[in-house]
């Protein structure tokens, strides 16, 4: 209950941040990793219906299917030892699904595989046949990002015969696999990934975004510690970092602005308290005042006479005669 109140006032109420600076390091942390817990919770939960919707809901199956239609009715490999061998006409080529769908540093590539065992596998081939991936006789070859020629050798130890049979039967297998074990290991890694990953990005944020505090505290005559200034932005940041990770997730790109939005909350809520500054002015005021009029130099009495008349000794008692009978 004290952190949903406390995440309410973090918003604006300057009263609020006025306790903050007197809390401890621990105690701004404590609210601050429970607001990245629900955070990362809520983020998780609209990645993880995205994708449970992805998997389970026709679009994963579609595009699988769509995979199985690219390997040839009619083509089958044959690995022996390690050794391959087709019932075509070599080269043989496997097109892309669309020509020019995907480029490299040379230009656009039409293939996805060419088969072609006669020959070693070059660079110069490959640019040739414009093709993702090149077999030979043992080995397949394709290039990396930096366009460098890789070279993988098939293991002696493999014999088997690669069809469209083949082909279909592994997909389906994979596409139950794929959804139980991706959807698990997802439905944890997703949420521990985002949570660490905002937990260390603000905090390390929040490093500059204190010393933004501190000099907005100090414009305002606050008295904060870099450190008091840390604990309120661990308290500043709760609306602007939801409304950046909304900002991104509508792929509305504002720059700067999470920063912006921060500042103008510290500036709403690092305030001296009105009341107080107004009865501590009020009672210096009033004791200037009191000073100035009860001064005894600030006025000179002229009513009274500067003479005195001569002490009358006699006492209407008789204490005089009495004094004289004791002497």
């Amino acid at each position: 209950m004290l952190f949903w109140q406390s995440l309410k006032r973090s918003v604006h109420d300057p009263e609020f941040y006025r306790e903050v600076s007197k809390q401890s390091f621990s105690q701004g942390f404590s609210f601050f990793i429970r607001y990245i817990l629900l955070l990362s919770a809520m983020v998780s939960l609209v990645i993880l219906t995205y994708l449970g919707i992805f998997l389970f809901g026709g679009k994963f199956d579609e595009m699988m299917r769509d995979a199985k239609s690219f390997y040839p009715d009619d083509l089958v490999v044959t690995i022996v030892n390690g050794k391959i061998s087709i019932n075509q006409e070599q080269p043989y080529a496997i097109p892309l699904p669309v020509s020019g769908n995907i480029k490299d540093k040379e230009g656009d590539l039409n293939y996805l595989a060419v088969i072609d065992t006669e020959y070693p596998i070059t660079l110069e081939a490959l640019k040739e046949y414009k093709t993702v991936t090149l077999v030979g006789e043992s080995s397949i070859g394709f290039r990396d990002d930096s366009g460098t020629l890789k070279i993988y050798e098939i293991p002696k130890e493999v014999n088997m015969v690669i069809d469209r049979s083949w082909v279909d039967g592994t997909v389906d297998k994979g596409i139950g696999a794929i959804k139980k074990v991706g959807f698990g290991v997802a439905f944890v890694g997703v949420p521990l990934a985002i949570f660490i990953g905002f937990t260390i990005g603000v905090m390390m944020y929040l490093i500059f975004a204190a010393l933004i505090v501190w000099i907005i505290a100090r414009v305002n005559n606050l008295s904060y510690s870099y450190k008091q200034s840390y604990v309120a932005s661990m308290y500043l940041i709760t609306v602007p970092q939801a409304l950046s990770v909304v900002f991104f997730w509508l792929a509305i790109i504002i720059p700067y602005f999470r920063t912006i939005i921060f500042i103008v909350l510290a500036i709403l809520n690092l305030k001296k308290d009105d009341h107080q500054s107004a009865v501590m002015g009020q009672q210096q005021d009033g004791t200037q005042n009191v000073v100035s009029n009860t001064s005894p130099f600030s006025e000179v009495r002229t009513d009274l006479p500067n003479t005195l008349p001569e002490k009358n000794t006699d006492r209407p008692d008789g204490s005089k005669e009495l004094e004289k009978e004791k002497e």
